[in-house]
C-alpha cells in the first residue's frame, strides 16, 4: 500500500530542504578551492546562492528561508567561523529579502537573472552594513562600487545558471511540493 500524495508531501518537502541545503554546501566548498582573486576584500563567486535562488523558484517561502539561514549556519560553522557567520547571515537575509520582493512583482518583470544580480548586489550591501557595524564606521563603504560591479557580474553567472537549473526542474518535479 503506497501513501497517498498528501501524507507523503511533507516529507517530500523536508527531503528537498535537505537536498537543496546539502547541495549549497558542496558549492560552498567547491567555491573555496577556486584560486580566485576578486577586486574587493570578501567577494566571492556566489556560487552556493544558485541554490538559495533556486529555493525561493520552487519552494513556498518560509522553506526557502530555511534554506538560506541553513546554508549559512552550516557554511560557517564547517568552512569558516563566527565573524563570517555574521556578514554570511547579513548579506544572505537582505539578498534574500530583495530576491523574495522582485519575485513577487512578478516573473514578467523580473528574470531569474535580473533577481540574481539584484541578490548579489544587496548579499554585499548587507556584508558592509554588517562590516561598518562591527567596526563602527561608515568608511567601510569605499568598497561599495567594487562590490556592487563584482556583485552584478557574479549574479549575472550564478542567475544564467539558476534559469537552466528551472527549466530542467520543471520537468523533473513531477510532483507538487
Amino acid at each position: 500500500m503506497t501513501p497517498s500524495p498528501n501524507k507523503t508531501a511533507p516529507a517530500r518537502k523536508l527531503a528537498l530542504v535537505a537536498v537543496l541545503v546539502c547541495l549549497s554546501m558542496i558549492l560552498n566548498f567547491f567555491e573555496r578551492l577556486i584560486p580566485l582573486t576578486l577586486p574587493a576584500p570578501g567577494a566571492k563567486l556566489g556560487l552556493a546562492n544558485m541554490v538559495v535562488l533556486t529555493a525561493l523558484y520552487i519552494l513556498p517561502v518560509k522553506d526557502a528561508f530555511l534554506v538560506v539561514v541553513l546554508k549559512s549556519v552550516t557554511a560557517s560553522w564547517l568552512f569558516a567561523s563566527f565573524s563570517a557567520f555574521l556578514y554570511s547571515i547579513a548579506g544572505s537575509l537582505l539578498s534574500f529579502a530583495v530576491m523574495l520582493c522582485m519575485i513577487r512583482l512578478g516573473s514578467a518583470r523580473f528574470s531569474p537573472v535580473g533577481v540574481s544580480v539584484a541578490g548579489g548586489v544587496f548579499h554585499n550591501v548587507g556584508q558592509l552594513l554588517m562590516a561598518s557595524a562591527v567596526v563602527h564606521t561608515l568608511g567601510i563603504f569605499v568598497y561599495l562600487p567594487l562590490l556592487v560591479l563584482t556583485g552584478a557580474g557574479t549574479g549575472v553567472l550564478t542567475g544564467l545558471a539558476t534559469q537552466l537549473i528551472l527549466k530542467y526542474l520543471k520537468s523533473a518535479l513531477r510532483w507538487q511540493i
